[in-house]
């Protein structure tokens, strides 16, 4: 694939009987990226950094992605092994309660940053509201994971992992020109809440 490719990629995961999703995006770098690659890549972070972090209730089912530029592409998903799952002992706190990954592009404005919601905090992670230093640490270790693989002043990588401008597409920008590199990742230690927004809900 040559570089310039933009992929997506989902994390799917199930907690408490409820489906989990995590959605990223990453651009090609080189000549050498692939869907293939880069799923294989993401899943590698989530297995050794993430599920260690997570109640043993968290358990990984798919990391799958298409490449969405500048051709859609067919889906390829690469199944969970039989052991992904949290390597947290202790039992998952609410399914709502999430750790808070921002990411940042060194741009100004809200369509130029994210937000990763991870579910499945330990029971023992959280104290009055917030993650403990034990648990901040692991989240962390996944962020750090990640700019290790897939940020440009880290990694030697084929892909960047980025922002994708839902704002910039809907009028009518490329998912290339929409694409914005994450330069750095920030993990809050105030629990945050998972829920899925509505259209009218929010802001």
């Amino acid at each position: 694939m040559p570089a310039d490719d933009i992929y997506e990629v989902v994390v799917e995961a199930t907690l408490h009987s409820q489906q989990i999703i995590n959605v990223y995006h990453f651009r090609g770098s080189s000549g050498l990226s692939s869907l293939q690659g880069v799923i294989n890549a993401l899943k590698d972070c989530v297995v050794s950094s993430l599920l260690p972090a997570l109640s043993v209730d968290y358990r990984l089912l798919y990391v799958r992605g298409k490449t969405i530029y500048p051709t859609l592409s067919d889906e390829i998903v690469v199944a969970a092994g039989a052991g992904d799952t949290g390597g947290d002992a202790n039992q998952s706190d609410v399914s709502f309660a999430a750790g808070l990954m921002s990411l940042r592009t060194g741009l100004g404005g809200r369509s130029n940053r994210g937000r990763k919601f991870i579910a499945g905090i330990p029971e023992n992670g959280i104290q009055s509201s917030r993650l403990t230093t034990p648990q901040l640490a692991a989240l962390v270790a996944f962020a750090a994971c990640l700019a290790g693989k897939f940020v440009s002043s880290f990694s030697s990588s084929p892909y960047f992992i980025g922002v994708l401008s839902r704002k910039e597409i809907k009028a009518g920008a490329t998912p290339l020109v929409a694409f914005k590199t994450v330069t750095t990742f920030t993990n809050s230690n105030v629990v945050s809440t998972q829920v899925r927004r509505k259209v009218g809900r929010g802001s």
